[in-house]
């Protein structure tokens, strides 16, 4: 089996979030699986350019990588005339495509160059037509997603051979759109032997200044208006009341600056010793933090899966989220964890009554670690991943005989 991807940013390009760690982890377990897997993507990473070779094929752990330049055009951080050029060249060697450029240039002419050649593609969504983004936008750019799907959009989701969501919330948001393309359902993967052995507790606790046996809340992920930063300070306050002190761990980027206004809210009600910000984390100093924290909290707006609870409860650590985070449904059916409202007072309740019963957090923890371990391990989500390109390439092969 040939898997051709084609996608605005890859690994290493972690400024991105979690897709940029979960889609390199399923493409390597299926290259493993013996899939012949090629990325053809760009060197876009935030700000920056990744300072990877360009125009050749690089080995990225198993995959082969094709890493195309960007130019500079406003609004869109991924526009390379290159990448559509090389993967117009790839197209005819796959047995099926991996389409990722949704809201972008490169979106009418690469799903329109499979239907015109009897490829047969799928599309990766990534919550990109969850409610949240199509509100969250402003008007004009609100206006230009509109035209774009009724202009584009829709004939190429309805062109695929299926769609990939991450959660059954997923799936259920698009029932308001147009679209007759059957989905299927295949969960970001991670790797849980990362976080099966956890450093000794104490270091991020020390350079922070909390006592051992303080009870500690960490937020994971960056600090952007969705991720409802305030709520997660709002539980710190509403904690200050229990007998066994509470501190709040920010764990992330401040790419929206809330860092000032979240310190004067703690500030306000007196607990600002007790909220620590820690910027970026990553592999062993993530996995510290994680090991000196009691109760992952994750309020977001929205999520179209929740990668940081995943990976939280492949740690052991308990997890507490908003409903509108999907890993809570399987934590929650595991008895690893909590769904609250998205509401300052019943997700502030919730984390109050978690933390009053230390005990159930840490059993919580060792429910929420056999279960990510069934759930969300790599290898068993990339051989869910293989079951379903086998369908769509058989079923294509039917339709195009």
């Amino acid at each position: 089996m040939k898997l051709l991807a084609i996608t605005g940013y890859y690994k290493p390009a972690y400024v991105y979030g979690g897709p940029a760690r979960s889609e390199a982890l399923l493409y390597e377990s299926l290259a493993r699986s013996g899939v012949e897997v090629t990325v053809i993507t760009t060197d876009a990473n935030g700000s920056e350019k990744l300072d990877m070779p360009l125009l050749t094929p690089v080995d990225v752990g198993g995959v082969q990588v094709i890493y195309c330049p960007t130019r500079p055009v406003p609004g869109s951080a991924f526009y390379s005339p290159t990448q559509i050029k090389l993967a117009k060249q790839h197209l005819p060697g796959a047995d099926v495509v991996d389409l990722q450029t949704f809201w972008g240039y490169a979106t009418r002419p690469l799903s329109q160059h499979c239907i015109n050649h009897h490829i047969p593609y799928y599309v990766s969504l990534h919550g990109q037509l969850m409610d949240y983004g199509m509100r969250q936008t402003g008007w004009i750019k609100r206006l230009k997603k509109n035209l774009f799907l009724h202009l584009v959009g829709y004939r190429f989701l309805n062109g695929a051979a299926a769609l990939r969501c991450t959660s059954s919330l997923e799936i259920a948001h698009l029932q308001a759109y147009p679209i007759n393309t059957p989905t299927f359902l295949v969960p970001d993967g991670i790797d849980v032997n990362t976080f099966k052995t956890l450093p000794d507790r104490g270091q991020v606790r020390a350079q922070y200044q909390i006592p051992a046996e303080a009870l500690v809340m960490v937020m994971i992920g960056r600090l952007v208006a969705v991720k409802n930063a305030h709520i997660a300070v709002a539980a710190l306050i509403a904690s200050q009341t229990l007998p066994t002190a509470v501190h709040l761990l920010m764990v992330g980027p401040d790419e929206h600056h809330l860092q000032p206004a979240l310190q004067e809210q703690a500030r306000q009600a007196g607990c600002a010793d007790r909220l620590h910000f820690t910027g970026l984390m990553q592999k062993d100093s993530l996995l510290q933090a994680m090991a000196d924290s009691d109760l992952l909290v994750m309020p977001s707006e929205s999520e179209n899966f929740g990668m940081s609870a995943a990976e939280s409860m492949a740690a052991g650590l308990p997890i507490l989220v908003s409903d509108a985070v999907p890993v809570g449904a399987w934590a929650k059916q595991a008895c690893a964890g909590e769904t609250a409202a998205c509401d300052k007072d019943d997700f502030c309740g919730a984390a109050v009554a978690m933390l009053s019963n230390p005990a159930q957090l840490k059993e919580m923890g060792r429910n929420g670690k056999a279960a990510a371990a069934k759930l969300f391990d790599h290898e068993i989500v990339a051989k869910e991943m293989r079951t379903h390109l086998e369908r769509i390439i058989e079923q294509a092969n039917k339709y195009y005989v």
